[in-house]
């Protein structure tokens, strides 16, 4: 099936940083920011580095709850190699100031995501589903480290292609999980969605989605049987 290309608006609206590490900004959809925020667990969860939400100058944002992880957005990287380059470029934010973006800008609105530096505070301005301002949040970056998802990635990036196709997949995931990445794909509005098992039961699952605001992919932890 032919990949479908970001619309124009994702694609003019991300700015890449500057060498010195000068400002960038990127809109996501409310609807990605809400599906990757909902991965990160409850606040009594004692796991303090995966109760934020990761935005990278690239143009993509994560989260993870340690045994399932959404990625979307329009700069996306094709490959676990890719990701490598970001891994230190991160900016956390607390998923309660998500939650205030999104209130602002509606379901079906966007938030574009403003920062320069990793301890200064990060801008979130959301904008309504006619275009209109709706406001500002100002939210100061967590200090936190997120987990080395790009090994992970890595080991699957044979699997990230089209015309990837391992024989006979045997796969063991909790089911809960991969209803919660079809749920995430559905959320963000990917028309069709992609399972990609590995060759053995205890390879990371791939689950891929492609909408009108771009690329998406989740990663669903294997379980032992």
């Amino acid at each position: 099936m032919p990949r479908r290309k970001p619309t124009a608006i994702i694609t003019v609206l991300h700015t890449p940083p500057a060498p010195n590490g000068g400002e960038f900004s990127t809109t996501y959809t409310a609807r990605a920011l809400k599906a990757i925020a909902a991965t990160v667990p409850g606040k009594d969860d004692p796991r303090a580095h995966l109760r934020a939400v990761y935005v990278y100058p690239a143009g993509y944002a994560w989260a993870t709850d340690g045994h399932r992880a959404l990625l979307a957005g329009p700069g996306l990287p094709a490959t676990g190699a890719a990701m490598r380059e970001h891994r230190d470029q991160h900016i956390a934010i607390a998923p309660d100031d998500i939650a205030r973006a999104l209130k602002l800008a509606g379901a079906r609105g966007t938030i574009r995501v403003s920062a320069t530096v990793r301890d200064q505070p990060v801008t979130l301005a959301a904008v309504s589903a006619d275009g209109s301002p709706q406001g500002e949040i100002t939210a100061r970056p967590l200090d936190v480290q997120p987990p080395p998802l790009d090994p992970i990635v890595a080991q699957c990036d044979d699997r990230l292609t089209d015309d990837a196709a391992p024989s006979a997949p045997k796969w063991a995931a909790n089911p809960q999980y991969i209803v919660a990445a079809a749920e995430a794909m559905t959320a963000i509005g990917a028309s069709t969605m992609v399972v990609r098992p590995g060759p053995s039961e205890m390879d990371p699952i791939l689950v891929s989605g492609e909408s009108p605001d771009g690329r998406a992919l989740a990663i669903v932890m294997p379980m032992r049987v």
